[in-house]
């Protein structure tokens, strides 16, 4: 996933920067497990992420590069997005199970 969005070259880092950005950049991380059971056992274990694309302005395009990419890798998510005031800064979020 990290070397799949580092082509949409903005910078990309899981859960936090190091450093300060200066927008646009993605953070992804992983914010749950889905578990899956059999004989009284976890058989398998699914990660859930969220992708978090943070902008200036409202940049469709970039949200259809994003998205466009998990399309590409079959991936089914759910989008959300909202203005962070103290920030100052958009934020539209993907979350799917890999």
């Amino acid at each position: 996933l990290n070397t799949a969005l580092q082509g949409l070259n903005v910078p990309v880092a899981y859960n936090v920067f190091k450093e300060p950005q200066t927008p646009p950049y993605i953070c992804f991380l992983v914010i749950d497990y889905e578990q899956t059971y059999a004989d009284d056992k976890n058989f398998v274990q699914n990660p859930v992420v969220r992708v978090e694309y943070y902008s200036k302005n409202k940049d469709i395009s970039a949200e259809t590069d994003i998205e466009d990419l998990l399309e590409a890798n079959d991936i089914s998510w759910d989008k959300a997005d909202g203005y962070l005031d103290t920030e100052r800064l958009y934020m539209t979020t993907w979350e799917f199970e890999l």
